[in-house]
This record gives structure tokens, C-alpha cells and sequence, in this order.
């Protein structure tokens, strides 16, 4: 699954560096990072990358990364402002639920950091939306360097939050509970302090 690959491997699989075929045979290494700059830097076939996890080996459980995405979940883009292409996934637990989780990490923080904070979640029965703020993640840049970080102000990223709640709201069901941490918790901070009064609680 693309949500199991770190943030970086997960860019060079959308930028056309890697092939979903490579992905899933560094997945499998203790270092995917490492594995895929070598792969995409000696230009090998999907073999050659198989073979050189293999050799590589795999990390102390012998499954890959540690934190594996939890089940139910579904990743997309949807857009933000001023067009801005920017990605969420969304978790959903089996049953009955008791309202949803809108989740926003901190600065640098991709939706994978979250995934033990997610499956915690899911498994007291919450829908979770989890995304990646702007410049961060697998979301679009304001800069060509996707390693820079650069915000034009808090207010782009304000009207993401909207579009993110606006996009995803008819497949949440209340009550909401907002959940920030550092960055993130400002932001939806501020946007409660700003007008949005859809949130019955929030954690930040």
C-alpha cells in the first residue's frame, strides 16, 4: 500500500522516479529511504531492487516499517486554496461508530507518524481523517525544492482546513472532535477562534 512507504519514497513513486513495483520491493527493507535513492540512482529493474532488499534484509520484526497503516483506511487528494493539491486519508473502524477524529500533525509530520495514534482511534470506535498540511507530506509545495519549507502567512492554510472539512464532512459523523498537535494544534485552534463552531471538542 502507498500509505505504508515513508513520505519520501511515496514522492518519488508521484513524480515517476519509481514504479509501483520498485515501491513495494524497497517496502520490504529495513532502509526504503536508502534503497530507493540507490535504486532511482543506478536506474535498476524491479529484480534488481527485490534482490537488493533481500540482501539488504529487512527490519528486527522481518516485516518491514513498524508502524503498518490500519485497516479501513482510504487515502486521496482533494483541493485546497487557490487550487493547491493536497492529500488526507480517511480510517474508518468496523460497526458502530461514536463520532470522528479530524487529526492534523504537526509541522513535518506526514499522515504516517500518526498511524499507532490512528489505529488507537479506530479501535474505540472513531472515524478518523488524518491529512498533510501544505508544503509537507505528499501535499503540493509553494517552492520547486519539496525539501524547503515556506509559508506566505497562517491564512492559506485556514482556508485548507475549510476545504479539507468541506470535502470530507457528509462522511463524518458527529460528534466531531478536533485532534492537533504543535503546528496542528494551532492552526485548528485558529480556526475555531475564527468561526468554525463544528467541533464538540477538541484535544491540542
Amino acid at each position: 500500500s502507498l500509505l505504508n512507504l515513508p513520505e519520501a519514497v511515496q514522492g518519488y513513486v508521484l513524480q515517476g522516479q519509481l514504479t509501483a513495483g520498485h515501491a513495494r520491493a524497497v517496502l520490504a527493507s529495513a532502509d526504503p529511504v536508502t534503497l530507493a535513492r540507490q535504486v532511482i540512482d543506478q536506474n535498476l529493474s524491479v529484480r534488481q531492487a527485490e534482490a537488493l532488499a533481500r540482501k539488504a534484509g529487512t527490519t528486527s520484526s522481518g516485516q518491514g516499517p513498524r508502524a503498518k497503516a490500519p485497516a479501513g483506511g482510504e487515502a486521496d487528494w482533494f483541493t485546497g486554496a487557490a487550487g493547491t493539491r493536497l492529500r488526507a486519508a480517511l480510517f474508518t473502524p468496523p460497526g458502530r461508530t461514536r463520532g470522528s477524529i479530524v487529526l492534523s500533525g504537526g509541522r513535518t509530520e506526514p499522515i504516517e507518524k500518526y498511524y499507532e495514534t490512528i489505529a488507537d482511534f479506530l479501535e474505540r470506535g472513531f472515524v478518523v481523517l488524518a491529512h498533510d498540511w501544505r508544503g509537507q507530506g505528499l501535499s503540493n509545495r509553494d517552492l520547486p525544492d519539496r525539501l524547503k519549507g515556506h509559508a506566505k502567512g497562517y491564512k492559506p492554510f485556514l482556508d485548507d482546513y475549510q476545504a479539507l472539512l468541506r470535502t470530507y464532512q457528509t462522511r463524518l459523523p458527529k460528534p466531531w472532535v478536533a485532534v492537533g498537535h504543535s503546528m496542528g494544534g494551532c492552526l485548528a485552534l485558529l480556526a475555531m477562534a475564527s468561526g468554525e463552531g463544528r467541533f464538540a471538542g477538541a484535544v491540542l
